[in-house]
């Protein structure tokens, strides 16, 4: 199995493009494409949930939720929050 390090991994995965883990910036560079979700971990912490953006989700004409992820959650619990429109 080849060893790569995670510079290299990340690029392999976006396809040769850099990959920018912030979500907004993510967003702003897919153009006229908008997410019509976004993905949120929650952890409770102190009695208070605290939700963290980790990725955007698309619909397919077929009604197919597509997630992408640019971190993977701590805990248990994701959400999908519906962007608005217009």
């Amino acid at each position: 199995m080849e060893r790569i390090s995670r510079t290299e991994e990340k690029r392999r995965l976006a396809g040769g493009s850099r990959i920018s883990l912030n979500i907004k910036e993510w967003v702003k560079s897919m153009g006229s494409i908008k997410p019509d979700y976004i993905v949120r971990a929650v952890k409770n912490r102190q009695g208070k949930d605290k939700w963290t953006d980790i990725g955007v989700a698309y619909t397919s004409t077929k009604g197919i939720i597509t997630v992408y992820l640019s971190a993977l959650p701590l805990n248990d619990k994701i959400v999908l929050i519906p962007v608005k429109k217009g």
